[in-house]
């Protein structure tokens, strides 16, 4: 979704996202809430688990409110970027380079794009990603910034991408491991709240105490 304002260009993530988001949470946890409910009931504790998918239903509606506020924007004079809980801006006049890739996606043939905006020092200014952003959108906001713009003609790896702009990384890809450390960290977590949502539920734990 875009929009133009004088003098200005807005555009805003893909709205299909959210949907695809909601979707999966919805499949997970419906058999998980199903289950519970009919534990909660035997055992009297049907009250603690309908207030804990309230909480997991309003922490949901938070997210979505967010993400619908989330735009870049770009002025005569700056880039400023909203997103979910942050704000950023950088003078138009730093920019010095701005790169459109095809990335191709893990394990896959398929390629997102990527647009990446950084100044003369190669800080980077602005990431867009294809998992949130259409091509339309980069494009937009490429068109928008008075600098010619370089668009990489044959699709690379994220590897390749990354070794040859290292300022495009985020600290959490920096590495393998602690990718993996991440995605357990949130993993962990997962089975924590679900093993939680049983004690809470009365529902006994093989190898509780």
């Amino acid at each position: 979704m875009t929009s133009v304002l004088p003098n200005r260009v807005v555009v805003r993530p893909k709205a299909s996202l959210p949907r695809t988001v909601l979707s999966s949470v919805v499949l997970f946890s419906l058999p998980l809430y199903g289950a519970l409910y009919v534990l909660g009931v035997s055992r009297g504790s049907w009250a603690v688990v309908l207030a804990s998918q309230c909480v997991g239903v309003a922490l949901c509606l938070l997210v979505g409110a967010r993400y619908r506020v989330i735009a870049v924007a770009v002025s005569e004079t700056s880039i400023d970027e909203q997103g979910m809980f942050f704000r950023q801006s950088c003078p138009l006049e730093a920019v010095y380079r701005v790169i459109l890739a095809q990335i191709y996606r893990s394990s896959s043939a398929e390629t997102r794009h990527q647009l990446l905006v950084t100044d003369e020092n190669n800080k980077r200014l602005l990431r867009m990603r294809g998992v949130f952003w259409g091509e339309s959108e980069m494009r937009r906001v490429a068109a928008a910034i008075a600098v010619p713009l370089t668009e990489i003609p044959e699709p690379v790896t994220r590897r390749a991408f990354m070794a040859e702009h290292p300022e495009s990384v985020d600290w959490y890809e920096r590495s393998r491991v602690l990718a993996a450390l991440v995605l357990g960290a949130a993993l962990i977590a997962a089975i924590g709240i679900v093993v939680g949502l049983m004690a809470l539920a009365g529902v006994p734990i093989a190898g509780a105490t």
